[in-house]
């Protein structure tokens, strides 16, 4: 076997998708679409599927996704007036699901509370723990590992919950 066929076999590893999601997105270019509009956008390079959440705040962000399929299920916010998009259980930008990308300025800019919390950063590409720490404002800020914005939940926060309260 030569070396393209390995060169095409590769692209498809786990450790090339997880390289991928950590180098950052660009925004996607849409034609016949309105940047108002939530999409999920598949990247040839890194046979990589993405959501592209927009916002007026900050302009829209783009997250990986582990499965296209499991954008059905996630609070993509819907254009205003629009009848297509994914109809989501609560508001568009409100405290339950806001964007994930204000979230992550919001909650860096913030001083650490007092129990860890757990989010999505979009800077990293990947869900964090942020621990209160003596002598920093803003806490200690600690990647999961997991890069995809769609990740189980359970996953999330037991890798969360070893990160704080684990054995040693």
């Amino acid at each position: 076997m030569g070396g393209a066929e390995e060169g095409r076999n590769a692209s498809r590893t786990p450790l090339r998708r997880r390289i991928a999601a950590r180098l950052g997105p660009k925004t996607p270019l849409k034609l016949g679409t309105t940047s108002a509009a939530s999409s999920v956008v598949y990247k040839a390079p890194s046979r990589s599927w993405w959501l592209w959440w927009p916002c007026e705040e900050c302009g829209g962000t783009l997250v990986p996704l582990l499965d296209h399929a499991s954008a059905a299920s996630l609070p993509m916010p819907i254009a205003a007036g629009s009848s297509q998009g994914v109809r989501v259980s609560v508001a568009p930008g409100s405290v339950d699901h806001p964007c994930p990308s204000c979230e992550t300025h919001r909650r860096r800019h913030a001083p650490a509370g007092a129990e860890p919390a757990v989010w999505y950063d979009t800077i990293l590409c990947d869900w964090v723990v942020q621990l209160p720490c003596e002598g920093l404002s803003g806490g200690a800020l600690l990647p999961l590992e997991i890069n995809f914005f769609d990740a189980n939940w359970a996953d999330v926060y037991r890798t969360a919950a070893d990160v704080c309260y684990g054995d040693s």
